[in-house]
């Protein structure tokens, strides 16, 4: 049991075409309330696009779709404007890769802005 956990953490861990590095960085405090998100690509000559989504509900987040209303919207550059957000709130965002194998979902990264 504990090796095949073991593998399955491994895996996810070398998995291809996942967004790094997140800016603003996970659990960031005091994040303007209007900013660029942006992010680093694993294999930037394959992926094509990227879906951002973005809400206050980490569920929601982790569940979204493009149909979704936490759907941000869609980018070709590893960069989306967040658009205008609330102060002292804690947001939460994914970013999936899209590549000609699919969609490769993203983790599930959290910042709290500032005040307004």
């Amino acid at each position: 049991v504990v090796s095949a956990a073991r593998d399955q953490i491994a895996q996810w861990i070398a998995r291809p075409y996942l967004a790094r590095t997140p800016v603003p960085g996970h659990r960031a405090k005091d994040v303007r309330p209007k900013s660029t998100l942006n992010w680093g690509v694993d294999h930037p000559a394959d992926v094509r696009a990227f879906e951002v989504y973005l809400g206050v509900d980490r569920e929601a987040v982790r569940k979204a779709s493009s149909a979704s209303a936490e759907h941000l919207g869609r980018s070709t550059k590893p960069e989306i404007a967040s658009g205008s957000l609330h102060g002292q709130t804690t947001y939460f965002w994914r970013v999936d890769e899209v590549t000609g194998r699919g969609v490769h979902p993203g983790y599930v990264w959290s910042f709290t802005t500032g005040a307004e």
